[in-house]
């Protein structure tokens, strides 16, 4: 006895659009699409995939060369590179404490001008005060 089975279609998955079809006949579409798609991931690449795939290995590998060289050459004491480094490193840390040094001095001026604008205006402030304080000393 075959069992009957409803296979929509995917464009249009209303049930008005509904076929159905045989168990052996679904069994056999399945079997056969399966078939295709097990037998199109073993397909073999072509001569042109080959030649790029090896093109491409060739590229990683010479660029891993490179890296490792360059690697070796920064990280080898003694040499250029390291000399390099140092005076790279001594002239950062060089630029960093004149660097520094401007912000001292920014911000020693900076305070140094707020004290004197303070010192301003207390004086026009005991000077007001002193002028009221008079103004009342007369009226009494």
């Amino acid at each position: 006895m075959d069992v009957m089975l409803s296979v929509l279609d995917p464009k249009n998955p209303t049930p008005s659009t509904a076929l159905i079809i045989a168990g052996k006949e679904f069994k056999q579409i399945r079997e056969s699409i399966e078939g295709v798609t097990a037998n199109a991931d073993r397909e073999e690449p072509s001569s042109r995939d080959l030649d790029r795939l090896q093109r491409i290995e060739e590229h990683d590998r010479a660029h891993r060369m490179q890296e490792q060289d360059q690697i070796s050459l920064f990280l080898k004491p003694g040499s250029d590179a390291d000399s390099n480094r140092s005076k790279t490193l001594a002239e950062d840390h060089d630029d960093i404490r004149v660097f520094n040094e401007f912000i001292t001095l920014a911000k020693c001026a900076a305070i140094r001008e707020k004290q004197i604008q303070e010192k301003a205006w207390l004086e026009t402030e005991n000077k007001r005060e002193d002028g009221r304080l008079d103004d009342i000393m007369e009226q009494k």
